[in-house]
Formats: structure tokens, sequence, C-alpha cells
């Protein structure tokens, strides 16, 4: 399994429609730094940057029910929100805004990536 360090990101640019929940690797460059989170993937992430103490850890399981909200200027379907932000999706079982506050402080994390 493929395993990475870095800290939290929430990615979002042009043509993404809405947020991608990543994890920016320190030891890479541009596009290469940055690893979707993915349905089986393992993530733990930390209080702070001396990794001692986890703030959150578990496998990724996609709720992409909650938080639906209808969307004006004739968009055809609802899409998920947070914190203002469109989403793809939110983790199942786990408060939807400390998910998204965990991304857009950017702490410190591990991802296992799922072969």
């Amino acid at each position: 399994m493929e395993k990475f360090k870095g800290t939290l990101e929430a990615f979002w640019e042009t043509g993404t429609e809405g947020v991608w929940w990543m994890l920016y690797d320190y030891d890479d460059k541009g596009y290469n730094s940055l690893h979707t989170l993915d349905k089986g993937d393992y993530l733990k992430v930390y209080q702070n940057k001396d990794k001692k103490k986890i703030h959150w850890e578990g496998k990724i399981c996609e709720d992409r029910e909650i938080n639906l909200e209808k969307i004006s200027g004739g968009y055809p379907y609802p899409r998920q929100v947070i914190s203002n932000y469109y989403v793809h999706w939110l983790q199942k079982e786990c408060d939807s805004k400390f998910w998204a506050d965990m991304f857009f402080n950017e702490m410190h994390a591990e991802l296992e990536k799922k072969k």
C-alpha cells in the first residue's frame, strides 16, 4: 500500500465543480503532490504538527446524501454544501463541519491508499 504524509487540502479550481478532499504531500511538487481521498483509503489526522495526538482517524466512507441543498439558477439537481462550499461528498458518520474544518485548517495527516 502507498502511504503519504502531509497536510489536508480542501482543493478546488475552475472545472472541479466543488471541493475535493485531498492530502498535500510534502515530498512532491505541483499536482503530483495532491492525493485524492477515495473510498476505502485510511486517513489519520493529527491534532498538531508534532503528531503526538490523533484528532481523527478512520476508513474513508463517502456519503453523497447529507447536506444537500437546491441550487438556484436552473441547476438540475441538489448539491452538497458545507461552510458555503459545494463539495463532492462528506465523510459518513462524521459531523460535516468537523470533517470540513480539518481540511480548511490544513491539519497534518497520513494517508494510506487502498490497492
